[in-house]
């Protein structure tokens, strides 16, 4: 090994600068096209599967190693080669699976399973069919099922119980699910078990949150007035919340801006009746009554009355002339009434808060604007307890999560120790060019200062001229032949 290395070294110093630069730019010329082609051989990668949970992967690799396939992870997606390909193979195998047996447990029966075995196995596949069709629902990144199927034929009739279903929902960020998406599941899985009720399941989440609580707190209370009241108060709270986000969201960006509000609503049913009664009678009815007789006869005289129907009072003569006139009027009055009917439904709003938090610093001047807009948005009122607060301050910014280093094909252990070689290669040769340059350039300095020296003292005579013909002999030979002159200047040393 030492022998080859003096003799390229010799090989080395024995080129001229003109050779050892075509040398040292094939040789970067060869690394590029060694680079190229490693680059080019390598296949384009494309997406099999993404999100994919550890279980998952693992049997993914496992059988793409059977298949001698190339594969490129990156987080919780598998890159592969011509992906549609190896997917439709994957599938033929029912790959993946993900830990996940559903009724493909019974596709290998036994002869000898007893019905305890086979009651098992149907309770595995049914919690295993649950599970599977759950992970599909938009925010549950995996579930756990656990269903007890109590025996359906017991010995009394009183130990008869229904069966109950436990389920734990991995969701990716709390409150995913409304509602109505969790009865939703709610109803799915008590139709999956026979004889099961939705009152028999429950459901929480990773985050230890009871997402059947609402449920059952909801189907507590006797009637939905309750409910009704509760989602307008929400709806109300939402619209005014996304008209202050829309509003500031034009100034300071919808990302900077998170609003809060909170109404007070008063549902309270009021009804007033008023009666109200006058000073004077309203006449109702009127009756008039007139008389009159003029002639002879016999006729009462004297004042219609009491007085006048006693028997004491007078009669007139057969022969004498006489008049009768009798006027009667009778008026019905009632008492003056007067009936007010008010009828106040609710809902009223009784006071509104609003908190709205501004992600940029903001002077005192901005945040008392901020809160006129705000009010002026909500309509709040001063004289009712309306409160608005802002509060300004640069919003938190989560540190990115550390994405662990992709395992590569690409032979970049080889690749790094060739560029190192070239890399040492390429400076070498330059500083031994460097170094001839600066040894040919002092070998100038000293010949020109000496001639121009000697030009300047001396007169040219025959023997100087000769001299400086060697001295201008030898300065062209280091010049153009620096390997002629080392090997004369050895010659001359070694005859010394």
């Amino acid at each position: 090994m030492g022998e080859l290395i003096q003799q390229i070294r010799h090989i080395w110093e024995n080129m001229d600068k003109r050779k050892r630069l075509l040398f040292g730019g094939g040789m970067g010329l060869l690394l590029l096209l060694l680079v190229l082609v490693i680059a080019l051989s390598q296949p384009e990668y494309e997406l099999l599967y993404g999100n994919l949970q550890q279980v998952e992967q693992d049997e993914i690799i496992g059988r793409l190693r059977e298949m001698n396939i190339p594969y490129r992870k990156e987080y919780n997606s598998l890159y592969v080669p011509n992906a549609s390909e190896v997917r439709a193979e994957l599938m033929k195998a029912g790959i993946p699976k993900g830990g996940i047996i559903g009724w493909e447990l019974f596709d290998r029966s036994t002869l000898g399973a007893t019905n305890f075995q086979n009651a098992v196995n149907y309770q595995r596949a049914l919690q295993d069919e649950i599970r599977r069709t759950l992970r599909q629902i938009e925010g549950v990144v995996d579930a756990a099922v656990i269903i007890n199927l109590p025996e359906q034929e017991p010995v009394f009739e009183d130990e008869k119980k229904e069966p109950t279903a436990s389920i734990t929902l991995n969701l990716s960020r709390p409150n995913m699910l409304s509602k109505s998406q969790v009865q939703a599941i709610v109803n799915f899985v008590a139709s999956c078990v026979t004889g099961m009720s939705p009152e028999r399941v429950t459901i929480i989440d990773n985050f230890a949150n009871d997402l059947t609580a609402a449920l059952r707190t909801s189907a507590a209370l006797d009637g939905s007035l309750l409910e009704q009241q509760m989602a307008l108060k929400t709806k109300m709270e939402q619209d005014y919340k996304r008209n202050i986000e829309n509003v500031l969201g034009r100034v300071y960006g919808l990302h900077n801006v998170a609003a809060t509000v909170n109404i007070t609503l008063n549902f309270d049913y009021q009804e007033i009746r008023k009666e109200t009664y006058g000073d004077r009678g309203v006449p109702r009815s009127e009756q008039e009554i007139t008389e009159s007789y003029t002639g002879t006869g016999m006729i009462p005289l004297g004042i219609p009355g009491t007085d006048s129907n006693i028997t004491q009072y007078r009669i007139g003569g057969a022969d004498q002339e006489s008049t009768y006139e009798r006027n009667e009027r009778i008026v019905n009055t009632e008492i003056n009434k007067v009936e007010e009917h008010f009828l106040k439904q609710g809902p009223t709003i009784e006071r509104i808060s609003v908190s709205v938090v501004i992600g940029q610093r903001l002077s005192a001047a901005e945040v008392a604007q901020i809160e006129d807009t705000v009010a002026a948005t909500v309509g709040a009122v001063a004289a009712r307890g309306d409160r608005v607060t802002v509060f300004s301050r640069e919003f938190f910014t989560p540190t990115p999560e550390s994405v662990p280093e992709t395992p590569s094909t690409f032979p970049w252990p080889f690749v790094t120790v060739v560029v190192l070689g070239c890399l040492l290669l390429s400076g070498g040769v330059y500083y031994l060019v460097r170094r001839r340059r600066k040894k040919e350039s002092t070998i100038d300095v000293v010949i020109g200062d000496t001639v121009e020296q000697t030009a300047a003292t001396e007169e040219i005579s025959p023997e100087e001229k000769k001299r400086r013909e060697r001295e201008e002999f030898i300065t062209n030979l280091a010049r153009n032949e620096p390997d002629t002159m080392v090997a004369l200047l050895r010659t001359w040393m070694s005859e010394d």
